[in-house]
Parts: C-alpha cells; sequence; structure tokens
C-alpha cells in the first residue's frame, strides 16, 4: 500500500482524529485533463445520455452506473454517528470487494468503531459531484468529491472538502469499489 494507506492512519484515529477522505490511500497520478465535472445522476460527464442505438453504450452505461456507486459508497464509507457507528460502517461493507474490502473492514472493525462510540464522533459525507474516468463493462475508475463534516463530542463540527479517485469492479452484477486514494 501507499504512503497513506489505510493501516497507516489508524495511529491518527487512535490519537481521536476522524476518518476522512484525505486519510487513506497514495495520491494518483491523474493528467488534469482527466478531471472532468458530472452533469449529474444518469448523465456521463461529457453531459450526454446513453444513446440505444450508440455502439459504445456498454461504456456508457458502465460510467453511468460506477459513478453512482462511487458517490453513493463513498457517503457510505465515511458517514457515521456512535449510536449506530457498527451498523453504519458494516452497510458500508457490503458495497466493497477485494483487499481494499479487507483493509475497511479491519479499519472500522478495530479503531473507527471503538473511537466513533468513546469520543462520540458523527461524521455526514456528501457527493457534490462526480465523474467517470475511464470505464469498460466490469471496471471502472471515478472521480468524486466529498464534502465531509465532522463533530466530535460538544466540538463546533469541523469541515473537510477531498477529492477521491474510486476504482471498482462490477462482480455479480453489481459495481464494488476496490479502491479509493484521495487526490
Amino acid at each position: 500500500m501507499g504512503p497513506h494507506s489505510i493501516g497507516e492512519i489508524q495511529p491518527q484515529i487512535e490519537r481521536g482524529g476522524a476518518w476522512n477522505a484525505r486519510a487513506i490511500g497514495p495520491e494518483p497520478n491523474l493528467r488534469p485533463k482527466d478531471r472532468t465535472t458530472s452533469r449529474g445522476s444518469g448523465r456521463l460527464a461529457e453531459g450526454r445520455a446513453c444513446s440505444r442505438d450508440d455502439p459504445s453504450r456498454g461504456e456508457c452505461v458502465a460510467r453511468t452506473e460506477s459513478v453512482r456507486a462511487a458517490s453513493d459508497g463513498a457517503v457510505a464509507m465515511l458517514s457515521y454517528r456512535p449510536d449506530t457507528v457498527q451498523n453504519d460502517l458494516d452497510a458500508a461493507k457490503h458495497r466493497l470487494t477485494g483487499a481494499f474490502r479487507d483493509s475497511y473492514s479491519s479499519l472500522v472493525d478495530d479503531v473507527v468503531a471503538m473511537k466513533a462510540i468513546q469520543k462520540l464522533i458523527t461524521s455526514v459525507a456528501t457527493v457534490p459531484a462526480a465523474a467517470s474516468v475511464s470505464a469498460s463493462e466490469n471496471h471502472a475508475v471515478d472521480l468524486v468529491f466529498v464534502n465531509q463534516t465532522v463533530t466530535v463530542g460538544n466540538d463546533p463540527p469541523s469541515n473537510t472538502n477531498s477529492s477521491v479517485r474510486v476504482t471498482l469492479d462490477k462482480v455479480d452484477g453489481r459495481w464494488l469499489i476496490s479502491g479509493f486514494e484521495p487526490i
């Protein structure tokens, strides 16, 4: 794993910090031309709907579906409350696959859930924008912009804005996150 892998942020969380999108993964090399914005649900980054007659319809559908899965997955992974943290983060695990799911599971089971309960940490994530970087019928890479508000106990909330490169694989008909790297 890279210089900011899930295992390496554990000490930060153990010191009482909240887990956020910036805390995970190495910085990938996305070129400026790869950074596009999405027009919203059901549309590609280019802003056109998938046409039934388009010969690249499979890729178009993959882009649309993967962006939705990446956005929903990011929100699920980064949102929790102290009274429901275990259920919240367990539900997020069903959106993940492979070694990334194992790393995420280990982190949230061993550190995040316990700290959220002990320190009364609430985290709310939203995705104001997301776009497809590349997609095939079974693999996709998306750029997701995440806004996260974290409250620790009675302290004032803190806001973090992050950009994340989300890698997804289609497994049994579902887009699952296999990589989550802040950029």
